[in-house]
Parts: C-alpha cells; structure tokens; sequence
C-alpha cells in the first residue's frame, strides 16, 4: 500500500477539485490494470494548452494527495510521470496488466520531482498589506513573504508578498478576503479589486432602492 498511495499534507492550493475520475483510477492502481484517459494539462496564465486534451494510455504506478489534491503518477512513453486527478476525463480500465518498475518508489519519486514541478509553475506575485492573522491563514496553502520585516505596519497588519497562480487567481482570493487584505502592487490589479467592489455596492444600492419601491407599492405609497 505504501508503494500505492503517498499523502503529503502541505498543500499547495484550497480550490475544490473534480474528482470523478478517480475512483476508475483508484481501482486501476489497486488492481495493477493499465488506464487510458484523455488529459488536459494546464498553460500558462490559466489559459488552456496550445495542443489541447490529448488521450494517453499509461501504467498506473500510485496515487499522491498533496493536501485536497489528487495526482495519479504513472509511467507514460516509459517514464514517471505526474497527472494531476482533476484534470483526467474519458477513463477507461483496460484488460491488461500494468507493468511496474521493479525498484520504483513512490515516496522518493515524489520527493524528488516536486521541487522541479514547482520551478515549473508560472506564479503571480502580488504584494498586500495583510492582517496578521489572514497572512497566517494564507501560508497555509501558498507562500507569504513578508516585505521590510522591520518596517512598522502596525501590530496587525504586515506588508507581503504573495503568490498567486496567475492574476484572476489573485483577484478572486483578495476579493474574498473583503477589509483583511488590501492590493499595494501591481497597480492594475489593485483598480480591477476596487472596481469590482464598487461594482458590488452599486448592484446593492440599486437592489435596496427597488425593494423600497416595491414595499411603498404594496402599502398603496406613491
């Protein structure tokens, strides 16, 4: 089992993903069956990959949950390699044994391609001004970096960088932090997160005008 399935707790993210492949997944790993699938990796900025979903054919090798994230490691064209779950449709168990490296281990593979996948991975950096205890909720699935440490930004707040997947990411986290989180840089970022929030008050303004003017109605108010 220890080769089957590896658990690293440090997450990266705290989106929710699909996971409706994975129990044909989970029973291909346990069952040593090879998989076909048709996956679509991720490009940059979030935008879909120039070659689009491609059909792969792979011998499952184990499951790794890094956090809420599931990612099946399977050997392709000969070589481990990282699928991540959510992204993984049109599976099908095939009637055919998976073949396994004799000394592969899942841990050490694990172990050793994360550093390479996360140099990897385009990020945003963005930096906010942060209640402390938001920061510190941050740093539970994303790296937060304070900026002049020892710069005054009174006792609740701290100044920091923070990484995001791309800037809509960033967008939509800072948006959901409400008054705990404020945009300093970059400033484009900064005018869409205010925009947006304006853009919300006005639709209230707008619905709570027409309540009134509803309930005057009903009372026969003109």
């Amino acid at each position: 089992m220890r080769q089957r399935l590896y658990v690293d707790a440090a997450s990266w993210r705290s989106i929710p993903d699909d996971l409706s492949a994975l129990p044909l997944i989970q029973d291909a790993v346990a069952r040593d069956r090879r998989l076909s699938f048709v996956y679509a990796g991720k490009g940059y900025g979030g935008e879909p990959p120039r070659s689009g979903p491609q059909e792969r054919i792979v011998d499952p090798l184990g499951l790794v949950v890094k956090g809420s994230t599931w990612y099946l490691v399977a050997r392709s064209n000969k070589e481990p390699r990282t699928f991540r779950v959510s992204r993984i449709s049109k599976v099908k168990l095939l009637n055919r044994s998976a073949e396994r490296p004799a000394h592969f281990d899942l841990e050490k593979y694990w172990k050793e391609s994360t550093p390479q996948f996360e140099r990897r991975v385009p990020r945003c950096e963005v930096v906010l001004r942060l209640r402390a205890e938001t920061a510190e909720e941050l740093k539970k699935w994303t790296s937060v970096n304070a900026v002049h440490p020892g710069k005054a930004q009174g006792k609740e707040w701290i100044l920091a960088k923070v990484a995001f997947d791309d800037d809509r990411h960033a967008q939509f986290v800072v948006q959901g932090l409400g008054a705990s989180a404020e945009v300093v840089a970059p400033a484009d970022l900064r005018d869409r997160v205010l925009a947006s929030a304006a853009a919300v008050l006005r639709q209230d303004e707008t619905e709570r005008r027409g309540s009134g003017i509803r309930a005057r109605s009903k009372n026969g108010v003109g």
